[in-house]
């Protein structure tokens, strides 16, 4: 899904090193969700001080139930792709631009 607002904090230290980071983001639609973000990559960014741009690509997955064999079931941001740099920040992203994604 594309953000047209996204922002980060940290929600604590992972007992391995680092935080363990939760994101909120916002919807053309005016959709909104927060969620622990788990792409490994941009948590090392996040941890060494980058601020995320507004506008991103967010794969956003559904995480196994828990405690195991109940019913709830966690959203988690799974890959986070900035936008940032992009001209026009009202339009929907194009064909091209969407095969430009390095994915």
């Amino acid at each position: 899904m594309e953000t047209v607002t996204f922002a980060a904090r940290p929600k604590g230290r992972r007992h391995w090193g680092g935080n363990s980071w939760e994101g909120t983001l916002v919807t053309r639609a005016g959709q909104r969700l927060t969620a622990p973000i788990t792409d490994p990559v941009f948590v090392e960014r996040l941890d060494v001080g980058h601020r995320p741009a507004n506008r991103c690509l967010v794969t956003v997955s559904l995480g196994m139930p828990y405690p195991p064999g109940g019913d709830s079931c966690w959203k988690l941001i799974a890959a986070v792709i900035e936008l940032d740099g992009r001209p026009d920040t009202s339009a929907p992203l194009t064909a091209e631009e969407l095969a430009d994604v390095p994915f």
